[in-house]
């Protein structure tokens, strides 16, 4: 497996996982609360599912030919990682589990790290930190565009979910990695770079 830890933000989710790597589950921060065991269990069964979806061979080499053909890695990563998971949300939906928005971030944060460092292993140029928080920006805000547009989620649903990402850390990273690129944070329909 590539140097790069687990996720672009290098957060691990805060619930054990899925095998990343052999890095250990992050420590959960003094004061946050223990995920019920119902969250918990949806979170692995997600990332399972898309660690072992990112590894199959044929979704490996497509995903691999999709980005070596891109003028545009960034958006091409960004493109993979939404594919992925709004196919793992379909599957889920389908089998009765369901995955809160809140811990959403967390699974695609360690898939698109994945799928990073299965690209860089295979000859992509190494994405820096700033790049790798571009990315995921962008996928937050394609998220949230196609999320409304399909009417999963509604306008103010798109507003509460941004300001409650804001107080998270990975939020307050996102928003610090598009100031640094100059675009505006997923957190509004109709803002720059928020997707409408």
């Amino acid at each position: 497996m590539a140097e790069n830890p687990p996720g672009l933000m290098n957060q691990a989710p805060q619930a054990p996982t899925a095998p990343q790597g052999g890095m250990p589950p992050a420590e959960m921060p003094p004061g946050e609360e223990q995920l019920a065991p119902e969250d918990q269990e949806a979170i692995e069964l997600f990332l399972s599912h898309g660690i072992n979806m990112i590894h199959k061979p044929k979704i490996s080499k497509g995903f691999i030919t999709r980005i070596e053909s891109s003028d545009d890695n960034i958006a091409e990563i960004a493109d993979i990682t939404l594919d992925i998971v709004e196919r793992l949300e379909s599957d889920a939906e389908s089998n009765g589990v369901n995955l809160k928005q809140e811990h959403l971030g967390e699974v695609a944060n360690v898939l698109m790290g994945e799928i990073m460092n299965i690209a860089e292993a295979s000859g992509m140029e190494k994405l820096s930190d700033e790049q790798r928080g571009e990315c995921f920006s962008l996928a937050v805000s394609q998220y949230m565009a196609r999320a409304q547009k399909s009417g999963k989620m509604s306008d103010e649903q798109i507003t509460q979910n941004g300001e409650a990402a804001k107080q998270s850390p990975m939020g307050q990273e996102i928003m610090r990695t598009a100031d640094s690129v100059g675009q505006s944070p997923p957190t509004q329909p109709g803002a720059p770079g928020g997707g409408v």
